[in-house]
Parts: C-alpha cells; sequence; structure tokens
C-alpha cells in the first residue's frame, strides 16, 4: 500500500503514452480479504483494476516472489523492467521506470 502514490505518478504522467495499471493482489481467498482489497482501493482513489491471485499462480508465473513487485510490459507483452519491494518517487527505481516509459 505504500507504492500506491508512486504507481499513480507512474500512471498519470503516461497514461497518454498508452500505460495501463493493473494491480495483482494475493489477497481475496474469502469474502473479508476481498473486503480489504476492495476498502484499500477506494480509500486510495485507485482506478487501475485489482486481479486477485489467492493460490500465487500469477506470481509465480510471472517471477515475483514477493510483495510487493512490479513489472513493466511493453506492447508485445514482455518484461521491460522488473522492481520487488517498496516503490517510491525517490527511489532509483521509479526514475528507470519514468525512462523506460518515456521510451515506449
Amino acid at each position: 500500500m505504500a507504492s500506491i502514490p508512486a504507481v499513480k505518478a507512474l500512471e498519470e504522467r503516461h497514461h497518454a503514452r498508452g500505460l495501463r495499471v493493473i494491480g495483482v493482489t494475493k489477497l481475496g481467498d474469502d469474502e473479508e480479504e476481498q473486503t480489504l482489497v476492495a476498502t484499500a482501493a477506494k480509500k486510495h482513489a485507485m482506478s487501475a483494476p485489482t486481479f486477485l491471485d489467492p493460490d500465487g499462480t500469477w506470481s509465480k508465473e510471472a517471477d515475483v516472489a514477493q510483495a510487493p513487485g512490479f513489472l513493466l510490459l511493453d506492447r508485445e507483452g514482455r518484461v521491460a523492467y522488473r522492481h520487488i519491494g517498496k516503490l517510491d518517487e525517490s527511489y532509483k527505481a521509479f526514475n528507470e521506470m519514468n525512462a523506460i516509459l518515456e521510451k515506449m
């Protein structure tokens, strides 16, 4: 949840280039967890869709071993950048993601 402001900043900056953010969470096994995810999305005014991955299938396939993890996919669906861990606008990873998105 601490990374939400940085993710929103990337989306706002690069939306015109076609950037779309999709959230994936391992929560969602039961109604209580689904409510938690929905509440967090509303609290942070997230417009990105969030998909539930309670058994970790997507995370394993995407090679995201821990949360949070971030992938930038190019227009062909290939991984252009991977960052595992919190994302903040002051981090090198945030600047690297911006630079990649500027070129896309």
